[in-house]
């Protein structure tokens, strides 16, 4: 169970890390669309650089919580049907 538990942990890990980098750039300039006035514009890349690390990083551990928790709430019902009682032996059908 704890296997099952962290492989689905790490694949959703995975796949957050891999949703961020796709999208998050453009997350990240629509944020910083303006600089504000600044003559040098250092500061804001270096957070919108920072903010784009944290998200990836977030929608990492995201990813990784609810991976396992969606495939552990999707393997309950097939667990329910495969604890139920079948007929008994003298039934038929």
């Amino acid at each position: 169970m704890l296997k099952r538990t962290l492989t689905w942990a790490l694949a959703g890990a995975a796949v957050g890390f891999i949703i961020w980098s796709l999208i998050g750039q453009s997350m990240v300039s629509a944020l910083f669309s303006s600089l504000g006035g600044t003559f040098s514009c250092q500061a804001d890349v270096e957070a919108a650089l920072s903010k784009f690390v944290r998200m990836q990083f977030y929608c990492a551990l995201g990813g990784g919580v609810l991976a396992p928790l969606g495939a552990w709430l999707l393997s309950r019902p097939k667990a329910e049907k495969a604890e139920a009682p079948g007929p008994g032996p003298g039934t038929p059908g």
